[in-house]
């Protein structure tokens, strides 16, 4: 059984729990900054990545082997602009870095990213012809820069579906996108 939880760094994970503890399958979302954030989908175990996993950001998707939340073996990772390189780990450590040339087909990132709605206004997360279309974060910033009024939500066809708000992790629905 999928359930949310947020914890107090803003971050938002999908997925399946035990003992209020990441177990199973499930995805981690993650906003960094300004304009930037990723998502993990893989399998978990007591919190930590064990097995394959996908970490997506805006710029590039990376997948491969995780050992208790570290990384082992090949990775690949292929960026936006279709270059792939393929990274060896061993215990979390690089140690070999090959690249891979240029991908020829749809790049795995262009379902994920940051739209700017103006007003400061900004939706991170999963897209569908570069619109919100699943599970993201829309927020505002003030004039410096910093985050306000931040909410985790669903959105399909513009509309949102289910929606946590993550300055007080109240639930919120049927909100529109305007």
């Amino acid at each position: 059984m999928k359930e949310i939880k947020v914890y107090p760094d803003g971050g938002v994970y999908i997925g399946e729990m035990r003992n209020g503890l990441k177990n199973g399958k499930g995805t981690l979302y993650r906003l960094t900054d300004f304009f930037e954030g990723y998502k993990v989908c893989g399998n978990w175990k007591d919190d930590k990545l064990e097995g394959w996993a996908e970490i997506k950001s805006k710029h590039s998707v990376e997948s491969g082997i995780f050992k208790q939340g570290v990384k082992n073996g090949v990775f690949i990772k292929e960026r936006s602009d279709g270059n792939r390189t393929w990274i060896s780990y061993k215990d979390g450590v690089k140690f070999s870095e090959q690249y891979g040339g240029y991908s020829f087909g749809k790049s795995k990132t262009k379902n994920f990213g940051c739209i700017d709605f103006h007003n400061n206004c900004y939706y991170f997360g999963d897209l569908y012809n570069n619109r919100p279309h699943g599970f993201g974060m829309l927020y505002k910033t003030d004039e410096n820069n910093l985050f306000e009024d931040m909410l985790f939500c669903e959105i399909y066809g513009g509309e949102i579906v289910k929606a946590i708000d993550l300055n007080t992790t109240e639930n919120i629905n049927n909100d529109l996108i305007k």
